[in-house]
């Protein structure tokens, strides 16, 4: 049972495709499969499964794909807000 992607001739999307080393869902077949049809490099994060947002190196992974929208200026550059605090 394979991957089985869509026609993306005519996706013009910026796509950014990561994966983890460790993911049990996806293999890198499919992967290298997503790559091909999307027309871009995947990304992967080392010791991480598929659900690597979840994990140690989630921090890491979500300033990956923020860097990869604000290099597209799809974002402009993120300050996170402070907790309003009480008292």
């Amino acid at each position: 049972m394979g991957l089985d992607l869509p026609k993306t001739e005519k996706v013009r999307t910026p796509l950014l495709v990561l994966g983890g080393s460790r993911d049990n869902i996806l293999r890198p077949s499919e992967m290298e499969a997503t790559d091909r049809a999307c027309r871009v490099p995947h990304e992967f994060f080392p010791e991480t499964t598929h659900n690597m947002m979840l994990e140690s190196r989630g921090q890491a992974v979500a300033e990956r794909v923020l860097a990869w929208l604000i290099g597209r200026q799809l974002m402009q550059e993120w300050v996170p807000r402070r907790a309003n605090r009480l008292g």
